[in-house]
């Protein structure tokens, strides 16, 4: 880390004496390499399922598995194309002032934006970045089953605190 001396002469007015100078040390952060510029990270393994579980389709009546435990066959994707940022005006140099979050999905087979389920809640479903794009934390497009409590609020299907295999 780089650091910036900054030396000041305190000399009361009374003073006849030379007093040496105080030396203050102030850190200054190395500069912010924005995500777009670097590679990310890969997603955390996801373990092969074991044994056989009943997998349901959600898509033409949900309202039958609500409140049930589900397992669910689908890939993580992005909602929607667009991340939610902060509003920063960052200037031509910082141009990745802004922290961005983007909420994952559930999409299943043949998926269709009404069908998407989500993960309110559950940081391990989000992707984090900056203005110059995300990284996310599990695998997207691959398929993966799901299993959890599912729910419906706002409109929009839940599954909560699911459990991930790859089928």
């Amino acid at each position: 880390m780089i650091r910036f001396a900054l030396l000041l002469a305190l000399v009361p007015l009374s003073a006849t004496a030379d007093v040496p100078p105080l030396r203050i040390d102030i850190p200054v952060p190395p500069p912010k390499v924005c995500i777009g510029d670097t590679t990310c990270p890969a997603p955390a393994a996801i373990s092969k399922c074991q044994g056989d579980a009943l997998v349901v389709d959600v898509r033409g009546a949900p309202d039958r598995f609500l409140d049930k435990s589900v397992s669910i066959v689908g890939s993580l994707e992005k909602d929607g194309p667009i991340a939610t940022c902060t509003k920063w005006g960052c200037s031509a140099k910082d141009r990745c002032c802004n922290s961005c979050d983007h909420q994952v999905v559930i999409a299943p087979t043949s998926f269709n934006a009404k069908d998407a389920i989500t993960f309110t809640g559950d940081k391990r479903f989000q992707c984090h970045g900056d203005d110059t794009g995300v990284c996310c934390d599990v695998p997207l497009n691959k398929p993966i089953r799901f299993t959890g409590l599912l729910s419906k609020r706002d409109g929009r299907l839940h599954l909560a605190s699911p459990t991930l295999c790859v089928p």
